[in-house]
This record gives structure tokens, sequence and C-alpha cells, in this order.
């Protein structure tokens, strides 16, 4: 009599094999059933194809038996384009279209009596579990279960898989492991179905528009469903438990209009920050390990500089603000500079200086990405930037005569659901020479700065105001306050994203609210770059004198291909998330910050914090959970 293994790829079945081998049970064979869709489309996806192959490899040389694989004689499609011939049904000379019964069709229609053919007269092995007693009444006398015999658990066998390589894609991602056409599948994979294999889901709704039964038992189709992943699509309903059906018979699309803004180096604010950050510059080129917590406030022509600095540095500071200011452009002749700075707190001083050192203060830090933009920044922040980057380009280079370093841009961005619909408003304001014709003003900005910067966008119908107050020549901290870390949109996402509060710059790297920024960045971006998210917001908090965070919180906004808490425990095991840990990774030592300080500072590619090297390791810490 033989002895045949009936596998179908899942741990247990595999499992039973080496339960087989260890126990010295005889064993001739080993088969299993392939089922088509079509006649040339397989059942299984791509992922679990080539995971059978693999898998395949691997049990020819562990137990030295080739799998045979016996195709079904029909397809799926065919036994759904059957007529009905009983005189009795409601269906009479009707195809079947989707199955009106539970349970796996595939098993009942397409699988049973192909094996029942296979296994006739031989005694047939199967993948039970010891703790599947609701099971066992298939077992029989030619019916066994090694894995009941020999008290394997469905645990058991999973660990066993994972050790061997033998772990398939259904249990380490989303992937419907059996039939991808079955009606008994969840939501979350008909989603993931139409996502990645668009093909396959057109051919479902061809189907589903055939058929006379519905593709759910609850009277629901594919249609329905194509309906409801569009409309999560555009944000008009939400993905999860919240959804009800009749959310759909809403006709209104869900729209959005984001804005961000950027402001050049002349503007008061963004000046009294680049002046904290070139002192901070100065003080790490010196002395890597200084504490510094640099405060500028600009009013009338009068620099104020204070804060808390501990550093072996000499640093002349009214000689840094005076470069500064003249760099940027302006005349430093009658500028007063006023110092008032001290050490560091020693009481602070010795949280941070601890062995494994600690935060410098409490907080809550965020960091932000999306695949919008190539550099995963917001669209409408990565506009505002350039706009701003042109309009001192063109003021420096000449190509804009009359230009003053104070400036500022504006850019709406209207949303259908999550896409990009147009560009409703751009704003730019530009400071200019007493002489300079507003007029000619005005049309060299919008040739020389938006029309540059946004050649690629359809803005025949945008609302372009340039200058919208008029006269704009009386600028920087002559007219205005300026004061370090009052920028934080302009630094961070836009407003796109949550803000911690903190001011970045005039802070070194002990102060989390900025290192724990430029870390949550990091984060942010290499979740997404590694396809495990659309977009994402990564929250850390800490506490004064701690090492490491006291929380993390990643939010996907509902894009995420798998689960959340998978997500954040990839991150633990990927990322050293200590003060030291991040200092170290991102560098923060060197004296960078000054290129932070205008422009914000994310998105630009030559910081460590914008590296995507952590994507590759993200996948893989996912995938092994």
């Amino acid at each position: 009599m033989e002895h045949i293994a009936s596998i179908s790829y899942g741990k247990d079945s595999l499992a039973m094999l080496e339960v087989i081998k260890q126990n010295g049970l005889p064993l001739d064979r080993i088969v299993t059933v392939d089922i088509l869709a079509t006649k040339d489309v397989p059942a299984d996806l791509p992922p679990m194809v080539e995971f059978k192959a693999k898998a395949d490899a691997i049990i020819l040389e562990k137990f030295g038996i080739v799998v045979e694989h016996i195709t079904a004689p029909k397809s799926y499609e065919d036994y759904f384009y059957y007529k009905c011939n009983g005189k009795k049904s409601k269906n009479a000379g009707k195809i079947y279209g989707f199955p009106l019964q539970k349970g796996n069709w595939c098993n009942s229609r397409l699988k049973v009596d192909v094996l029942d053919k296979v296994q006739k007269g031989a005694v047939v092995y199967i993948g039970i579990a010891a703790d599947e007693p609701s099971r066992f009444h298939t077992l029989s006398e030619t019916k066994r279960s090694p894995l009941v015999e020999y008290d394997w658990t469905e645990s058991m066998c999973r660990e066993w898989c994972k050790a061997n390589g033998l772990l398939s894609p259904i249990y380490t991602t989303a992937l419907r492991g059996g039939c991808w056409f079955c009606h008994n599948q969840g939501v979350n994979q008909l989603r993931k179905l139409r996502k990645n294999y668009p093909e396959l889901w057109a051919l479902l709704l061809k189907w589903d528009a055939d058929s006379p039964v519905t593709f759910k038992g609850d009277g629901h189709t594919v249609r329905d469903f194509d309906k409801r992943f569009e409309m999560e699509s555009q944000a008009k309903v939400p993905i999860g438990r919240t959804f009800k059906w009749r959310l759909l018979e809403d006709k209104i699309m869900t729209t959005r209009t984001l804005t961000a803004e950027s402001v050049t180096s002349g503007h008061p604010d963004k000046l009294a920050d680049l002046i904290a950050d070139s002192i901070l510059d100065e003080c790490l080129e010196q002395d890597e390990d200084s504490r510094v917590a640099c405060e500028v406030m600009l009013a009338h022509n009068k620099c104020f500089i204070s804060g808390e600095i501990t550093t072996a540095a000499e640093v002349d500071y009214e000689y840094i603000a005076r470069s500064v200011i003249a760099q940027v452009g302006y005349d430093t002749t009658d500028v007063e500079v006023e110092i008032r700075v001290h050490a560091q707190s020693e009481d602070i001083s010795q949280a941070v200086s601890k062995e494994e050192q600690g935060a410098g203060d409490q907080g809550i830090v965020y960091g932000y990405a999306t695949d919008e933009t190539l550099d995963y920044m917001p669209l409408a922040t990565e506009l505002a930037h350039r706009l701003t980057d042109r309009l001192e380009e063109c003021r420096k280079d000449g190509l804009i005569i009359g230009l003053r370093p104070d400036g500022k841009s504006q850019v709406s961005i209207r949303y259908n659901g999550e896409r990009f619909d147009k560009i409703t408003s751009v704003v730019v304001s530009a400071q200019h020479t007493e002489s300079k014709n507003l007029d000619e003003l005005t049309k060299e900005i919008r040739e020389k700065v938006i029309g540059k910067v946004l050649a690629n966008y359809d803005i025949t119908e945008t609302e372009i105001l340039i200058n919208p107050s008029g006269r704009f020549v009386l600028g920087g901290f002559e007219a205005d306050t300026g004061l370090t870390g009052r920028k934080l949109m302009v630094d961070t996402y836009g407003g796109v994203a949550h803000n911690g509060g903190g001011a970045l710059s005039g802070k070194d790297a002990s102060k989390v609210d900025r290192s724990g920024a430029y870390m949550a960045r990091y984060i942010a971006k290499n979740i997404v770059a590694a396809g495990l998210a659309e977009k994402c917001e990564v929250a850390l908090s800490y506490a004064i004198g701690v090492p490491k965070p006291t929380a993390i919180d990643v939010n996907t906004f509902y894009t995420a291909s798998v689960n959340e808490n998978l997500i954040v425990k990839a991150v633990e095991k990927v990322f050293d998330l200590s003060v030291a840990g991040t200092i170290e990774k991102l560098d923060l030592r060197r004296a960078v910050f000054a290129q932070t300080a205008v422009g914000g500072h994310f998105g630009k590619d030559y910081f460590a914090w914008e590296l995507t090297d952590k994507a590759e390791a993200l996948k893989k810490a996912v995938k092994n959970q």
C-alpha cells in the first residue's frame, strides 16, 4: 500500500514532512493539486508561486522526494460559466457564477475529486495539528495526521517552518494564501488584490458582472468593493471599522486645500535662526562637545543674543552676528549688538552628561514623510521653499535688479481626496528698493521666479498674488522683530504634520527638540522609502536625563501595507533611538546647522537624516516578525 503526503504549502502540511522523517514513517510520494483561475492564469498570486518553487527545492534536498504537481483538469472559470441544469432550481439555465455556499469552492469542486483519484487505495498523510480537535473527525486508518500522532501543535509547526525557510508569504504579509478569487477572503486582502494586481482585479470585475449570484453572501458585489476602495483613495470614506456601506451613497467628493509658506534668509525670524545656528556651528567647530542653547532677537537695528552656552571654544558672538547680517545683504553700520550669555545649568548638565547620555529636556517631536515628492516632503512645502530659493537666487545673481533680502512665499494646493488636483494660489512678497517700479517687479517675479519654479504645472487658473500689500521697501528687522524658533512650520512640514512646539535652531544635538526631530524624520522617510506606507508620521517622546524615548508612535494615515504595530517593532529593532545613538548616526557633532536655518531642515539630501539606508532593514524586520 502506498503512503502519500498531501500538502498545501501551509505550515502544518510542510512541518508534517519533518515529523514523518523523524519518526521513520513510510512515505512514497508527496503530492499537491495546482488550481487554475483560467486556463492561463494560476489561482496563486505570484509571491505564492515563487514560494512553492522554493519549497519544492528544499523538500527535495531534505526529504529526497520530488513534489508531484497535479493540475486540476478544469479551471475556476470553467465551473463559473457552467449552466445550471437542475429543473427545479430557480437558476435553471443560468451560469453558476460565484458559489452560493460557504467554504472553499476550490476544495469542494476543484481539488477533492483529483485527490481522491490519486490517493485511492493509499494511506494519506494530511496536515492537521494536535491542537485542532475540530478537524479530527476527518481522520481514519487510511487518512492519518502525523502531527496529531506525535503531538505537534500549530506553533511548533510555525517555528519549524520559520527555522527552515518554509514559512509561506501568507504568514509574513497580508497576502492571500489560497485562491485570489475566493469569495471568503477579507476586505484587506481584496484591497491588496486591487492595488497590487490590477489585471486580476479586472478579471474579477468581469466575473462579477456576469454572475447571477453576488460575490459576498451579504449581497455585496466586487463592484461595490471597487467603488469603496476608489472612494478610500480619495479620502471620501474611512478605512477600517468606522466604514459603513451607506457612506457610498454620498455623491460629494471630499476636497482639501493644503497651504505651506517659506521665507528668505532676510526675513527677521529666519535671520535670527541663521545667527543662532552660525554661533552653534562656531562652537562645534572648535569643541564638538559644546552645549549650546542660543536665542537671538532682532528689533529695529538691534541684535540681542542670549542663551546658555558651555564650550571650550572662544567665540566672538558680535562678529558672527554682524557677519551673518552683512552676508544676507543688510548694512550693519548702525546695528547695535547686546550679549547676555551664560553657562548651562549644572542641574541640566549632570542629567545630560551621564555615562549613558540622557535627553537635555522632556518633549515631544514629530517626523513626517510622504511619497508625493521625490524627496518625501509635502508638495506645498517643497514648492514654497523652491520659490524663496529662486527669489534669493534672482537677488544674489542680479537676475532681478532692485530686490532686497526680505521675502516670503506661500503655496496652496487642492486635493481630491488624497490626489493632487491643482495649485489654487501662489503668493510671493519681495522687499525691494524704493526706486523699483512695482509693475516691472511683478512681471519679473511672475516670469523669473514663479514661471521658472512652476514650469511643469498648469497655473492658468491659479490665483497669483505678488506683493499683495503693494509697496515693500522697509523690511527685515528694521521693520519687524525677529526671534529664533518662530517659523516652525517653515522649518518642518508646512503644517501637514504635528509639531512638538520646540524650536530647532540654536540648539546642539543634546537638545532632543532638534536631534529627536531629525531622528523622527529619518525613521519616517525610511518607512515610506521601504514601501511600508505611502505617508507616515513618527512621534517620539523624551524625558530629561533619560537616554531613550519614553514613547514611540507611528501613524500611517491608513496607508500602511502592514499592521502599524509591526512597523513600530521593526523601528525599535533597526534604529538606535538613544540620544547618543542618534547623535552618532546622524553625525550631529559636525558644524552643519547654519545650512538648516533657511529653506527648511528637511528635504535636503546632503544631511544624514535624509538617507534611506534603513529601508531594506525595515522591510526585513517586518517580514521576520
